[in-house]
């Protein structure tokens, strides 16, 4: 049987008495399986939530058009695909997005609250704009 020892500090210390350390090994190993498939978890979690982003960023930006171009059909077909083209995704694209939600609505929440924070910001922005505050030239001050 062979032996192998460790000299540590001038002493000599048998393998074998380094139980410890194959015990631990294990342990070590299974922590670090752990930790990265929490970090993959996450990982992932993080991607799905920048993929409903950008997704419900584009499909607002549809919708506040469709209603800017209500009464010019074409004119918001145009706007929509150059929307599209500069974001580099199709109306196809979108709607199979849409669709992989439709079973599971449950997932279908963090999209919908994005859509909804967009286009409330963009109705934001068009009230600002329209209601730009206008100097007062009654009053006298300025």
């Amino acid at each position: 049987m062979v032996v192998y020892t460790i000299v540590r500090n001038g002493a000599t210390e048998s393998w074998h008495s380094l139980i410890w350390l194959k015990r631990l090994i294990p342990i070590l190993l299974l922590a670090a399986a752990v930790t990265g498939g929490v970090r993959y978890r996450d990982y992932r979690k993080q991607q799905e939530i920048q993929t409903a982003k950008n997704n419900a960023r584009i499909v607002a930006h549809v919708w506040f058009a469709q209603t800017k171009f209500r009464n010019n059909p074409e004119r918001f077909i145009n706007y929509r695909d150059s929307i599209l083209s500069a974001t580099g995704f199709s109306s196809k694209e979108i709607e199979m997005y849409l669709s992989t939600y439709r079973e599971k609505p449950e997932q279908y929440l963090e999209f919908t609250k994005w859509v909804d924070y967009y286009v409330d910001s963009l109705c934001k922005l068009q009230e600002q704009y329209y209601n730009k505050e206008k100097p007062d030239t009654v009053s006298g001050s300025s």
